[in-house]
C-alpha cells in the first residue's frame, strides 16, 4: 500500500497490491474512506445542517431548531435562535363595550407601541366617538381631523380639549361603526402622539365616511389607561407592539 499525498490522506493500492493483496487492501482503502464520508457527513435527523468545524476535514452537526426560530450566529458558529422583537402584535386586552367611558387600564408598560381596534360599536347618543388616556380630563388633547361624508368633505382643529376626538359624524344605531387607534412611544416621558383611522354609517347605511384624525396629548406621563368614550356596543381589542 501506498500513502500518497492526498486530500484525505486514505492509502492507495498500488499496481502489485492490486495483483497480490486486493481483498485486503480494499479494506485497508474503504475504512478510512467510510470515516472520512461520516465526518463530512454528521447529520442524522431530518432537518439537521453541518457546519465546517475547527477540526480540518470534519463538520459538525447543527440539530434541527423549533418553529419560528431563525438561524443566526453566536460565538462564530451558526445557532438557531428566537428572532428579537420587531413589530410582532400581543394581544393585551379585549372585550365587550358595556359602559361609556369604557376604561382599558393596567396597560403594560414593555412594548414600544399599543394599537386599538374598536369594532362595530354604536351609539345611542349624537355625541363623538373619542378617547382620553390616564382618565386624564384636563384640557390636554390638541386634535386635528379629515373627515369624509359621502361627498362632504370636512375638516377641523381642537385645541385643549378634555376629549380627543376620534369620530366626529353622529353613527346612529348601526352596528358598522370601526377605528383604529395607534399610540407610539407611550411610554415615554414626553408629550404623546397618536393617530386614529375609522369609517362609519348611518341607520339606514345610506351616508358612509371615513375620518383621519391626529392627536396630541400633553402629557409626560406614561399612559398606562384608555377610555372608550361615547359607545355604548361593539368590542375592542388593545395589541402591544413590539
Amino acid at each position: 500500500m501506498a500513502n500518497p499525498t492526498t486530500n484525505y490522506g486514505w492509502p492507495m493500492p498500488t499496481a502489485t497490491d492490486l495483483v497480490t493483496d486486493l481483498p485486503a487492501d480494499f479494506a485497508a482503502f474503504g475504512q478510512p474512506v467510510d470515516t472520512s464520508l461520516k465526518a463530512l457527513n454528521p447529520e442524522t435527523t431530518l432537518g439537521d445542517i453541518a457546519y465546517r468545524s475547527a477540526t480540518a476535514n470534519t463538520n459538525t452537526r447543527l440539530g434541527i431548531g423549533s418553529t419560528s426560530q431563525v438561524l443566526t450566529v453566536s460565538g462564530g458558529v451558526p445557532v438557531w435562535a428566537t428572532p428579537a422583537g420587531g413589530g410582532g402584535m400581543t394581544l393585551l386586552a379585549s372585550g365587550s363595550i358595556t359602559a361609556s367611558p369604557q376604561t382599558i387600564s393596567s396597560i403594560s408598560q414593555d412594548y414600544k407601541e399599543l394599537v386599538l381596534y374598536c369594532i362595530d360599536f354604536t351609539s345611542g347618543s349624537a355625541n363623538s366617538t373619542a378617547v382620553r388616556f390616564n382618565s386624564d380630563s384636563g384640557n390636554n388633547y390638541y386634535t386635528v381631523q379629515v373627515a369624509q361624508n359621502n361627498t362632504t368633505f370636512t375638516s377641523g382643529i381642537s385645541t385643549a380639549g378634555t376629549i380627543a376626538t376620534v369620530i366626529a359624524p353622529d353613527r346612529g344605531t348601526v352596528a358598522e361603526n370601526h377605528f383604529v387607534l395607534r399610540i407610539p412611544n407611550y411610554t415615554a416621558s414626553a408629550y404623546k402622539v397618536a393617530s386614529a383611522i375609522s369609517f362609519i354609517t348611518n341607520d339606514g347605511n345610506t351616508t358612509f365616511g371615513t375620518t383621519n384624525t391626529t392627536i396630541g396629548y400633553k402629557s409626560t406621563t406614561a399612559i398606562s389607561d384608555i377610555q372608550i368614550i361615547y359607545n355604548t356596543s361593539g368590542s375592542y381589542q388593545l395589541y402591544g407592539v413590539k
